[in-house]
């Protein structure tokens, strides 16, 4: 009987003290047989249990650190840029600037000689050569040679004053002729979008027209546009004026300045339809922007267009 209420003790103890270790320490201690144990191994093992129970597992804990995800970027669209195909220049192609001489519509007297002058502009990129001619292309050539080279060198981007004799005929009317530019290949262009529009002589034939005499243009220009000196003794400015007339006769002019000067009045005589060039200096002393023009009282009464320049003091 009291081994009874012995093994029944020692089963209750070994229960509840079990309960209390790790699963680790439970799982390493073997179950004691009551069967062969003393008071005294009982009460050994018991303290052995107690002492372990108090140390704690013996297993080295693992430790985990969480790493963050990596940040995932947005990445932005690319968006194709379009590529922009400038529109291929030609090597020869021509526009029309301006008739410097007999605009469409003027009337001469029956036989009457005159000088047709267009302005033309290299738009191409390729420079015209005293090789490149002016060919008649149509209508009524108004006893012109059918063709003539052109004067001088015409690098892409400058202006050329192509001139030819012509002569009225001999009844009353309209008479109109087509010209273009021939390249030393023989491969004929024009003027206009296309290149290929010919620029044109428009006259008017009858018995009470006369020679037109008129100034229709002055090209005007200045040796430099914007210049630092120094000052009282400032620079003088050289402008130079072309001055073209449609017809024979005197020219009288007189340079107009921005700072109220008007110099004395000049006289040019013209032989016939042409060209001439006048010039004068103006002297700047001062910091600023100027300008200079030609007044032409005779025949015209007119001022045309201003050149620009500035003077900077240091």
């Amino acid at each position: 009987m009291k081994k009874k209420i012995f093994y029944t003790s020692f089963l209750l103890l070994t229960i509840l003290l079990s309960s209390c270790l790790p699963q680790s320490v439970q799982a390493s201690q073997p179950t004691p047989n009551p069967a062969t144990l003393e008071a005294g191994v009982v009460s050994t093992l018991i303290a052995q249990m107690t002492q372990t129970a108090a140390a704690g597992p013996t297993n080295t804990p693992i430790v985990i650190t969480a790493t963050p995800a990596p940040t995932i970027q947005p990445t932005a669209t690319q968006t194709s840029t379009p590529t922009i195909v400038p529109a291929l220049v030609p090597c020869d192609k021509g526009a029309f600037v301006a008739d410097v001489t007999v605009p469409d519509g003027t009337g001469f007297p029956a036989g009457a000689t005159f000088v047709k002058t267009w302005r033309l502009q290299n738009v191409g990129t390729c420079t015209w050569t005293p090789a490149y001619q002016v060919v008649f292309a149509g209508g009524n050539s108004l006893g012109a040679p059918t063709s003539f080279n052109i004067p001088t060198f015409v690098s892409p981007g400058s202006t050329v004053d192509i001139s030819v004799q012509m002569q009225a005929p001999n009844t009353s009317g309209s008479f109109e002729g087509f010209w273009e530019l021939l390249d030393p290949n023989g491969s004929s262009f024009g003027v206009g979008v296309s290149g290929n529009v010919a620029f044109d002589v428009l006259i008017t034939v009858g018995s009470t027209a006369t020679v037109p005499f008129a100034v229709n243009h002055v090209l005007m220009s200045v040796d430099t546009t914007d210049i630092t000196t120094g000052c009282p003794s400032g620079h003088d400015f050289k402008l130079t004026a072309d001055i073209f007339s449609d017809g024979p006769g005197t020219v009288t002019y007189a340079w107009e300045f921005s700072d109220g000067n008007i110099s004395d009045e000049h006289s040019l005589d013209f032989p016939g339809a042409g060209t001439q060039t006048v010039s004068t200096t103006f002297k700047a002393t001062a910091t600023g922007d100027y300008w200079g023009r030609l007044r032409v009282d005779n025949p015209n009464h007119q001022s045309f267009d201003k050149i620009s320049f500035s003077l900077t003091c240091k």
